[in-house]
């Protein structure tokens, strides 16, 4: 009894979803403002961080300021920006989050 107890909890633990782990993408966009280099994706791809990167860049142009919510990749987000400082060097991180799965996000590195 105790066997399959402990059979039956090994399962549930198995079947669980594992949390999603962060992949980076390598891709610049240094032709429009503000520049992208690279991003940190969780839960969706590569190409929809590069999709979330042109319409942040899109955005900035129309209307001179980052789009706080954006749609890319046929997916809403919301996404919030903080500067830091790399290496002497100013910089911002803009992090979107996917509206229906917080969980899927993407983290771009962008020049200030």
């Amino acid at each position: 009894m105790k066997r399959a107890a402990a059979g039956a909890t090994l399962a549930i633990v198995l079947l669980l979803p594992a949390p999603a782990s962060a992949a980076r993408c390598s891709f610049t966009d240094i032709d429009g403002f503000p520049a992208v280099h690279g991003a940190e994706v969780t839960g969706i791809g590569c190409s929809t961080a590069r999709s979330i990167a042109n319409r942040i860049q899109a955005g900035f142009a129309r209307d001179g300021r980052q789009p706080t919510s954006l749609r890319a990749g046929g997916m809403r987000f919301r996404c919030s920006y903080r500067f830091y400082t790399e290496d002497g060097a100013q910089l911002q991180r803009a992090t979107c989050r996917r509206t229906t799965r917080p969980a899927h996000r993407a983290v771009l590195k962008l020049s200030a």
